[in-house]
């Protein structure tokens, strides 16, 4: 990147990525630069935090940074964020319950931080723990591209795989595998690594890896790793996006109708409402939930406009 990238009157915008760590972390942070690329004077430049050392001082000077996820970021080196001291303006970017360690952990690092920006389906600002780091809320709509294939999408039911469960290991979470097993069948996907730090060709289940699976399953199922109310809109997206059905099962979460999309307080009461429905009304609910909310462009737009 040059000085001269940056043409006088635009905005520079640079989005920065934690090369380890979560995935999901890293499809946000493209998420983010495509609706950034839908903005008008402004040059965003997507990077690696890996990578900022070798970033033109004299372009981040002046820029909007969006760091998605400081803590993993820094898993590439305490001081990898270091150089965007100099930028105009920094925002952390998270997608965590504002409840959990891992929310507050994003806040010990040596980079301060003028903004967090929230990415979800609900404003979390009244539970936001530190009051002198302005909080902003992005809904995590899907991006005008994404919309256009949730619209055409005519998943076909049933599936290979009635069931797929994909999340970190815990004792829970083994006994929650075991009740899919018993109660929708054996007919299911199960990936459960161990907690770990995560490195290159650790044996991580990608995102192109994911979307192959979530085509074949009927019910993508997770439950939360903390003992907080929240949803994961991320995962609600994934399944949309390859005609399965989220599944959220939480007994705090639980939800119906309103701000949410359905949620099972059980197994038990996702299987009895699979018995009631059938899966393409199940799916359509959803689609219609994903399509309700405008674009993550036009979200991201109004957004950036405050910070």
């Amino acid at each position: 990147m040059s000085t001269e990238s940056a043409v006088a009157g635009h905005r520079r915008l640079l989005v920065v990525y934690p090369p380890l760590g979560n995935r999901f972390y890293c499809e946000l942070a493209i998420r983010l630069s495509k609706a950034a690329s839908a903005l008008d004077n402004t040059d965003t430049n997507l990077i690696s935090a890996a990578d900022l050392s070798d970033c033109d001082t004299g372009w981040i000077r002046g820029a909007t940074a969006l760091v998605v996820n400081p803590v993993e970021c820094e898993l590439s080196g305490r001081r990898v964020l270091s150089p965007l001291k100099a930028s105009r303006f920094r925002a952390a970017v998270l997608a965590e319950c504002v409840e959990t360690r891992w929310f507050r952990d994003q806040f010990d690092g040596d980079v301060d931080y003028h903004a967090v920006i929230d990415v979800g389906f609900v404003d979390q600002g009244s539970a936001h723990p530190f009051p002198t780091v302005p909080y902003r809320f992005l809904f995590n709509a899907p991006l005008a591209g994404e919309s256009e294939l949730i619209a055409a999408m005519r998943p076909e039911y049933p599936r290979p795989l009635t069931w797929a469960l994909v999340a970190a290991r815990t004792d829970e979470r083994v006994r929650f595998a075991e009740q899919l097993h018993s109660i929708l069948g054996p007919e299911g996907f199960l990936f459960m690594p161990d907690v770990r730090p995560v490195r290159p060709g650790a044996g991580m289940l990608s995102p192109s890896a994911l979307k192959r699976t979530l085509d074949q399953t009927t019910f993508y199922v997770w439950r939360s790793h903390h003992g907080f109310p929240y949803y994961e809109s991320f995962r609600f997206m994934d399944a949309v996006l390859s005609g399965a059905i989220p599944c959220k099962v939480d007994s705090q979460t639980s939800c119906g109708s309103g701000p949410l999309p359905r949620t099972y307080r059980s197994v038990e009461s996702l299987a009895d409402e699979a018995d009631e429905r059938s899966t393409e009304e199940m799916y359509e609910e959803h689609r219609e939930f994903a399509l309700a909310h405008g674009s993550l462009d036009d979200r991201f737009r109004e957004l950036i406009r405050d910070v």
